[in-house]
């Protein structure tokens, strides 16, 4: 669509064009945010290091690698290096979680 003066028998055209844009925008930010709900699925199963989990389970690096070689941690080697996935490490938090009577007097 070009910046020219619309006359009255072009309204018409002019009007279709307008709505097959927004149409075709419409389309397009859909796209957008399926990717966007897509990627925010996916943003837990990111790849964590050694150094992140013990920060995160506050435990040395000792006790990780002793936690992984046990089977207690989820865990990844790919040859000498260790992996972890942020979604499968909160996983193995919540449920290691142990039950605790309270009393309260």
């Amino acid at each position: 669509m070009n910046n020219d003066t619309i006359t009255f028998d072009q309204i018409p055209g002019t009007i279709k064009q307008l709505v097959d844009e927004v149409k075709s925008l419409r389309e397009k930010i859909d796209k957008i945010s399926e990717n966007t709900d897509q990627r925010k699925g996916q943003d837990t199963h990111r790849v964590l290091y050694v150094e992140e989990v013990c920060k995160m389970i506050r435990k040395s690096r000792n006790t990780l690698y002793a936690m992984t070689s046990k089977g207690i941690i989820p865990s990844y080697k790919q040859g000498k290096y260790l992996y972890f996935f942020e979604d499968e490490i909160l996983e193995w938090i919540k449920t290691s979680r142990k039950n605790v009577n309270v009393r309260i007097n």
